[in-house]
């Protein structure tokens, strides 16, 4: 006895602790959206006792049910009327009689109370009136459908009723003319659709935004070429920003103005047409003015630097 009473206990306090380190439904709160709020009461509720309290009599349950739901709840609850029970003609009893004890009719009460069968008419008008918002993506757009159609009870029209609102609601003009040319078409053959679709679309604009990122940078970062800082006979006033600790200087080996240095030079590397000679035009060649030479000659050299 003893130990079937230190088992009980046991099994009670591990209940206590599974009951505190998993998250309880929120309390019901009898506003204008008591429908939205019992629903998913009643699936949080549902996965509570099923993970906490599996094990443990009906009549557990509902007071626990009583519990979560909270005051107000509990005193909508005092309300109820219960069917008594119903017997054959030998006084046997064919039907129960419904009682506060018992979880299944509490859950049947409370749903007749939150969710009256008139309320699907306006779900059902919401449900016809959604359409995909601009920047929405259409992943929650079925989502949302599908979730609103649950609580409209449409039965085995269901998915035909959120194919249709999901081509007709969508966005996407070009794909929703090419959905309504196929005259068999399925619910999951319009999701794949447009999840294909958007994902196309995001990628191909994600390319478009790395291509004009890559135009603006290589814009911007003009490469420097020996071309860039060729000027003839006037000193680079903007040309070379970089390199402007020293004035430019007319060089004696190009004739050019230019920075200090030799890798500013265009004649670096490069063979002189009078001398032959390397790192020097003609135009500044040492040479032409040590031999005689037509100034024929010469200029011809000149034209050809």
């Amino acid at each position: 006895m003893r130990a079937k009473w230190r088992k009980k206990r046991m099994r009670s306090s591990i209940c206590i602790t599974m009951a505190e380190s998993y998250r309880k439904p929120a309390q019901l709160i009898f506003d204008s959206d008591i429908g939205e709020r019992w629903r998913l009461f009643e699936i949080e509720y549902e996965h509570y006792i099923n993970i906490v309290y599996r094990n443990e009599p009906d009549a557990v349950k509902a007071l626990i049910l009583l519990n979560l739901a909270g005051p107000e709840a509990l005193m909508r609850a005092q309300t109820f009327d219960f069917a008594p029970a119903v017997l054959d003609d030998n006084n046997q009893v064919v039907v129960p009689a419904e009682t506060m004890r018992d979880p299944n009719v509490l859950l049947r009460k409370f749903r007749e109370l939150c969710d009256p069968p008139f309320n699907r008419i306006l779900k059902r008008g919401k449900f016809f009136a959604r359409h995909q918002l601009p920047d929405e993506p259409v992943e929650r757009f079925i989502c949302d459908l599908k979730d609103m159609a649950l609580q409209c009870h449409f039965g085995v029209m269901s998915n035909e009723l959120i194919r249709d609102m999901l081509v007709i609601g969508m966005t996407d003009q070009n794909l929703k003319i090419k959905l309504l040319q196929n005259a068999d078409l399925t619910l999951e053959q319009a999701v794949h659709a447009c999840r294909t679709s958007e994902i196309v679309a995001t990628l191909s604009d994600q390319v478009d935004t790395q291509k004009k990122s890559i135009n603006l940078t290589g814009f911007n970062k003009r490469p420097t070429t020996t071309a860039n800082r060729r000027f003839m006979n006037e000193p680079p006033q903007t040309a070379n920003r970089g390199f402007i600790n020293e004035p430019p200087q007319r060089c004696p080996n190009c004739n050019y103005f230019h920075n200090k240095g030799r890798m500013f030079c265009p004649a670096n590397g490069k063979p002189c047409n009078y001398c032959k000679k390397m790192n020097h035009f003609a135009v500044a060649c040492r040479s032409l003015g040590n031999r005689p030479s037509s100034s024929a000659s010469n200029l011809h050299l000149l034209q050809q630097d």
